[in-house]
């Protein structure tokens, strides 16, 4: 049985989540993404508190051996 595997990252603009993975769909690394505009990512970085807008990719893959 295959091994299904569901990977997810962010990105700072939905023209490059969505290029990107076009691109893994494309070259069939990936079956699928989702885009999900409209997240609020608030972190620690570099002594500051950021707080910025991102897109969420869901990526839906299998396990290679």
């Amino acid at each position: 049985m295959t091994e299904m595997l569901l990977a997810f990252t962010t990105f700072a603009h939905e023209a490059d989540a969505a290029r990107v993975v076009r691109t893994l769909v494309e070259e069939r690394l990936i079956a699928c993404g989702n885009l999900l505009p409209g997240a609020r990512s608030i972190y620690a970085w570099k002594g500051a508190v950021e707080d910025v807008p991102e897109v969420v990719v869901l990526m839906k893959t299998r396990k290679q051996d």
